[in-house]
C-alpha cells in the first residue's frame, strides 16, 4: 500500500502498523487517565485488554 500524505506541515498522517501498537496504547491510556470523558471506554477497561 502507498503511504500517502494527506498535508504539509509540522505533521505527517498515516495508517498505524503493528510496530506502532505499543505506542499507540501508551498515548490512548494516557489520554483516558487525563481526559476520560473524551472516551466511551475507561482507563481499567481498556488497560485490562491485552496489546495483540
Amino acid at each position: 500500500m502507498q503511504n500517502k500524505t494527506l498535508f504539509k506541515g509540522p505533521f505527517k498522517v498515516r495508517r498505524l502498523e503493528a510496530s506502532d501498537a505499543e505506542s499507540y496504547r501508551e498515548i490512548r491510556l494516557k489520554g483516558l487517565k487525563v481526559n476520560p470523558e473524551a472516551f466511551g471506554a475507561s482507563w481499567d477497561e481498556e488497560a485490562s485488554y491485552p496489546l495483540a
